[in-house]
């Protein structure tokens, strides 16, 4: 099975009792996989972390990637307006 190593291009602490706010949107999507951009702001919006996980769609019987169907496709696709 393939893994996707998530990336990150910024880290900062947070303290237990501290509100966060956890961002996600869509990054990229291509035929087989999806990219997820996360942004996670600590008090005052003060950005703690930013990052990214590739999901890759694959079968489950072979474990191998597979073209993600278009009734998930699409509504990745979409960009608010």
């Amino acid at each position: 099975m393939q893994r996707w190593p998530a990336s990150s291009s910024r880290c900062a602490c947070a303290r237990y009792d501290d509100e966060i706010t956890v961002w996600v949107r869509v990054g990229e999507v291509v035929s087989r996989w999806v990219v997820f951009e996360y942004r996670v702001e600590g008090p005052a919006r003060t950005v703690l972390a930013e990052g990214e996980t590739r999901h890759v769609v694959v079968r489950k019987i072979t474990e191998r990637p597979t073209v993600i169907p278009t009734e998930l496709r699409n509504p990745l696709q979409r960009r608010p307006g």
